[in-house]
């Protein structure tokens, strides 16, 4: 009866860790995520800034003209 209680016990710590070591990827991994959208949309404001200046705006109309 004393091996049981101690199997599932061991059985219940092990389950935890897991648990809690998937819990911190997955966190590890949003934050990694959130990182590089907030980088893209850094590069996506500057070029949308870039927008303004109407040299930029004649440069791609004569290299993208159709």
């Amino acid at each position: 009866m004393n091996d049981l209680i101690l199997t599932g016990l061991i059985a219940a710590l092990i389950g935890a860790v897991g648990l809690l070591s998937y819990a911190l990827g997955r966190k590890v991994e949003r934050n990694a995520d959130f990182k590089e959208k907030e980088a893209t949309m850094a590069e996506v404001r500057r070029l949308r800034a870039s927008l303004d200046d109407s040299a930029v705006v004649e440069r791609l109309h004569e290299r993208y003209r159709r």
